[in-house]
């Protein structure tokens, strides 16, 4: 980046005020920077008629450094390039100055992006429907309109609250600090717990907390809270019953001795069983998926013609190992999917994204197979669709399987997705014009390897368990899948997730 050299003398009227200065020398970067050329022995009141008017007070900045030896700066618009400067101003000897000339473009436009940005940010965290809260290192909140709805303050009261302590229940400050402890020690980025608000009328408020850090951002925390007030209370009940089944274990403990011995014996065999399950699906990613994906692999190569010459019968029989083999891969990796999600492995990441970019990469994903059938693909976003905070790779995955559905049993027509938003949802929409489903199978499509009548007569196979994990998928992000279909003239699946 070049840098401007002018080096001048300041002319002080009788009473020490600055009138004008001369210019004594300037480097060639200055005239680039200023478009001012040839100003050596000129005044500026020569160079720039009138100048001394309309920024007076540059004047007296210049005036104050030739006379006191102090530093000075100017911020300063060079109106015939349009081009901001940034001038730094120092004496060489008393009566005189010099200036650097900086050209500041790129940061003002860095400044103001970044600016645009926070105020972007700054809408949606006020506007969302969700209470959120923003916390320091040091524990400062911050807190958007209905954080405040939630636990019954005015806006604006909760910002004047010292830290997060100051709303937490007692009980639950040591276990919430011993995990944002984790989180600052930098062993991990995000933390999920269960903790006690209280509110301003002083009744405590039972929510689970999703806490995102952010260290890159000045240390901030971002809180993410979901009310669990009605699971708290099945889960007190349950108790409840349980405290009610003891008592009636001691009231008649001859009778009931038996039928506890059943139930450890049967707790027993069903831990084994559990660890079965789970041995099982530990070994068969091993066991199964590599050998099959060598039988894949090494079929490829054959097919290709690598392993030498084949005639057509030949060819026509390792196609059909290869799909069998692709088939039944498919089908391990949706069990093993279905057990990570029951098991808890699986859980929603959530952050800011572009809606846009998830489902046009879906839709482009999908394109070559709705092409080969002859297939029509559309996308329509309605407005407030632009940003969703989820968990956009469960959201791809969802809305590729419905997509690859619709493709794969619609024979003639179009497949359609639509993006809408309500106050408080994000909505997906698949809509096809394929076979349909009955009434008597469409409430059962989303259970695990249910296929309906329909399906079964469709050209390529499936494993029944698609619709089963977006399902489960859309109940991670807090969020529900839905389906509509008549036989005969197609369905629509619409996936609404909290916005």
């Amino acid at each position: 980046m070049p840098v401007g050299f002018a080096y001048c003398r300041m002319i002080f009227d009788a009473d020490a005020k600055p009138v004008d200065f001369e210019y004594l020398e300037a480097n060639d970067a200055f005239g680039r920077l200023t478009g001012l050329s040839d100003v050596e022995g000129k005044l500026i009141s020569q160079v720039i008629p009138g100048i001394l008017d309309l920024v007076p007070e540059h004047f007296e900045v210049c005036g104050r450094v030739a006379l006191t030896s102090q530093p000075g700066e100017l911020d300063v618009t060079v109106t015939s390039l349009g081009s901001p400067l940034h001038v730094l101003l120092s004496q060489p000897k008393p009566g005189h100055f010099l200036a650097t000339f900086t050209d500041v473009a790129e940061r003002v436009r860095v400044e103001k992006t970044l600016s645009a940005r926070e105020d972007m940010y700054r809408y949606a965290f006020e506007r969302s429907a969700a209470p959120r809260s923003i916390t320091s290192g040091k524990g400062d909140i911050r807190v958007n309109d209905a954080f405040c709805e939630m636990f019954g303050y005015e806006c604006g009261e909760l910002m004047d609250r010292t830290t997060w302590m100051t709303i937490t229940h007692p009980e639950d400050v040591a276990d919430s600090q011993a995990h944002i402890d984790v989180l600052l020690a930098g062993k991990s980025d995000t933390s999920r717990f269960e903790k006690r608000f209280v509110r301003k009328d002083g009744t405590s408020y039972d929510v689970e907390i999703n806490v995102q850090y952010r260290p890159e951002n000045g240390g901030r925390m971002v809180t993410f809270i979901q009310d669990i007030t009605e699971r708290k209370r099945t889960q007190d009940e349950i108790l409840c019953l349980y405290s009610e089944l003891e008592e009636r274990v001691q009231e008649r403990p001859e009778e009931l001795t038996a039928m506890n011995e059943e139930l450890i014996s049967a707790n027993v065999l069903l831990e084994d069983a559990t660890r079965a399950k789970s041995d099982f699906l530990a070994s068969m990613s091993h066991e199964l998926r590599t050998p099959l994906n060598s039988i894949i692999g090494f079929t490829g190569v054959m097919l290709e013609g690598l392993a030498g010459p084949m005639n057509e019968e030949q060819r026509l029989q390792l196609g059909m190992v290869s799909g069998s083999g692709k088939h039944l891969l498919s089908i391990i990796d949706g069990i093993l999917d279905l057990s990570k999600i029951e098991s808890g492995i699986i859980v929603a990441a959530v952050e800011e994204f572009n809606v846009s970019t998830v489902v046009e990469s879906c839709m482009a994903m999908i394109r070559p197979l709705a092409d080969s059938k002859g297939i029509r693909l559309e996308l329509t976003r309605e407005p407030n669709t632009d940003l969703l905070e989820s968990d956009p790779r469960l959201i791809s995955q969802i809305l590729i399987n419905l997509l690859g559905n619709a493709v794969k049993f619609t024979s003639d027509g179009y497949v359609a997705l639509n993006v809408s938003a309500e106050s408080a949802q994000m909505i997906f929409s698949v809509t096809d014009t394929g076979c349909g489903i009955s009434p008597a199978d469409l409430s059962h499509v989303m259970e695990s390897f249910y296929q309906a009548e329909p399906v079964l007569k469709a050209k390529n196979e499936g494993t029944g368990l698609g619709l089963a994990i977006s399902a489960r998928l859309a109940g991670l992000l807090g969020g529900e899948l839905e389906a509509e279909s008549e036989l005969g003239v197609g369905s629509k699946f619409t996936l609404r997730v909290p916005r």
